[in-house]
């Protein structure tokens, strides 16, 4: 007796119909996929059919035998002797983590399928994968880990699991080090947020450590690149300019040798009014020192839906005091003088802007 497996492009209860009487659907791999098992003349003779057809259809390695059939049975009583040797009371109970894919969920609650027992590996050889039925029970957003020689079911469970699952693999068919396979597969499964303890896969530490033993940093620091330097944010870049993460507070001064003493010649009407570039110039200077720009103007920034209240009369007696706050998560900006909003807006980081670019933004009235 030679058996055969193959994987057809048909639906579970297509290939019900569709399957010769001594050819059985063996694996539920998805809606449309599903893997049969026969003899392996039967399985050659089934796919030949399906290909006229022009259905999908490809025999499977198995090594001439049709697991998940009833063609299995006749090795399940030699099967069971021998794991009874290996799998030995207490048995371990399925928890709600267990999915199993050889028991129907409406026998999920029988002797059979409450244990990992002889009896229950003996009828998953012997029974169908429900592969697709376990599938549904897999939460969304979850991480889900093959245990196997080869990531054979990738392509299915992308398929088949919601999109912002993770699918891991500890090991691949054709790879060169499976070690570093191994690891490197830990460490995307650390990214997730999974803390996995490695020191079980080493033996225990002996202490105290011999004092030959070379030490593991210039081993992490040659991993890093240097060629590049990046500033380091200090307390003072917060503390000095900046009365929190999010404000800011400017001092006008119009006297002589002052940053703003240029300001004294925009008149309107005999009074000296701070312009309103200069609100935008004051926002500009602040987000730019929000994001560690030591020159504001290097920074690209498109204001919108700004708004200016009321004016700000500026003399060379007094100084005038803005305060500049910014929320980070939308860029939403306000100016306060003497306690009360002048102007506000939104700021936000923008690419360098041509004017092109600017009119594809704006839409203008027929009249403008």
């Amino acid at each position: 007796y030679k058996g055969g497996m193959a994987a057809v492009g048909l639906t579970w209860n297509e290939c019900k119909q569709m399957c010769p009487s001594d050819i059985a659907p063996a694996c539920h791999n998805a809606l449309d996929t599903v893997t049969v098992s026969g003899p392996k003349e039967s399985i050659e003779k089934f796919v030949e059919e399906l290909k006229e057809k022009k259905v999908f259809a490809k025999e499977v390695a198995c090594n001439q035998v049709a697991f998940h059939s009833h063609y299995m049975l006749q090795i399940a009583p030699l099967l069971k002797k021998c794991l009874e040797n290996i799998i030995v009371g207490p048995h371990k109970q399925r928890s709600s983590r267990w999915i199993s894919s050889s028991v129907p969920e409406k026998q999920w609650n029988t002797p059979l399928a409450l244990t990992s027992s002889p009896d229950y590996h003996v009828n998953n050889l012997c029974s169908p994968v429900l592969f697709q039925e376990a599938l549904q029970h897999i939460p969304s957003n979850a991480i889900v880990i093959e245990l196997a020689p080869h990531c054979l079911l990738l392509a299915i469970l992308k398929r088949s699991l919601s999109t912002d699952c993770v699918h891991l693999n500890l090991m691949k068919r054709g790879t060169h080090d499976h070690v570093a396979y191994f690891y490197t597969n830990l460490g995307k499964l650390y990214n997730e947020g999974v803390n996995v303890n490695i020191m079980c896969n080493y033996a225990p530490i002996q202490y105290p450590v011999p004092v030959n033993v070379p030490f593991i940093s210039p081993l992490i620091a040659a991993q890093w690149d240097h060629s590049q330097q990046w500033k380091i944010p200090t307390f003072e870049m917060f503390t000095q300019s900046l009365g929190s993460a999010q404000q800011a507070k400017h001092e006008i001064d119009l006297n002589d040798g002052s940053e703003y003493s240029s300001i004294i010649g925009h008149q309107i009407d005999g009074r000296c009014l701070f312009p309103a570039t200069g609100y935008l110039t004051l926002v500009w200077k602040t987000f730019a020192k929000l994001h560690n720009y030591e020159d504001y103007r290097q920074m690209s920034v498109l204001f919108e839906q700004v708004q200016i209240h009321r004016a700000t009369i500026c003399s060379l007696a007094n100084k005038v005091i803005f305060y500049v706050n910014i929320l980070p998560t939308n860029g939403a900006f306000e100016i306060i003088e003497n306690s009360t909003i002048i102007v506000t807006g939104r700021i936000s980081q923008s690419e360098q802007l041509t004017m092109q670019k600017f009119h594809q933004q704006i839409k203008f009235n027929d009249n403008d």
